[in-house]
């Protein structure tokens, strides 16, 4: 009898770590002929990098609100791009965003990576986005999945 008890507090155990794993830790890539987008879902926010060959070394910057309200979307103009490996700021950069209902209500801008802040996309450790009106970080996550990223970025846009 101890060990179905055994048995079942184990598999509660698994069960509940499988449960409690946050599969949205990794940056998705999705090539598509010559462009690549890198997607990642927060809380308040989802947010797309993408490349396509025609815009050089720029990354077109997409930000959507998850759910209402939308006020606060709306008023913002300007982000900052962080990004960091361990404690250290390696890139940071202000991006002019506008508000577009063409598909989603979202913000979008263009970041102008050089090649150090292709490197940091690749070797970073997590990305923020803070509003430049409030100094509030809308946007935070983890870099997992963007090396993957920065690859198919090189391969598929030549940057």
């Amino acid at each position: 009898m101890s060990f179905i008890r055994s048995l079942k507090s184990s598999w509660l155990i698994a069960l509940l770590l499988f449960v409690n794993a946050n599969p949205s830790l990794a940056w998705d890539a999705f090539p598509v002929g010559e462009s690549v987008t890198l997607m990642q879902s927060g809380t308040d926010y989802n947010v797309e990098i993408s490349c396509a060959k025609t815009n050089g070394s720029k990354l077109r910057l997409e930000i959507r609100r998850v759910y209402a309200p939308i006020d606060e979307i709306e008023r913002i103009k300007s982000v900052t791009l962080h990004i960091y490996t361990g404690t250290s700021l390696e890139f940071a950069q202000e991006i002019a965003v506008a508000l577009t209902t063409d598909r989603d209500i979202m913000l979008t801008g263009f970041v102008d990576f050089a090649m150090a802040g292709l490197k940091s996309l690749a070797s970073g450790s997590k990305l923020d986005i803070i509003d430049n009106a409030t100094g509030r970080i809308i946007f935070s996550s983890p870099m997992h999945g963007t090396s993957q990223g920065r690859k198919l970025f090189k391969e598929r846009c030549g940057i």
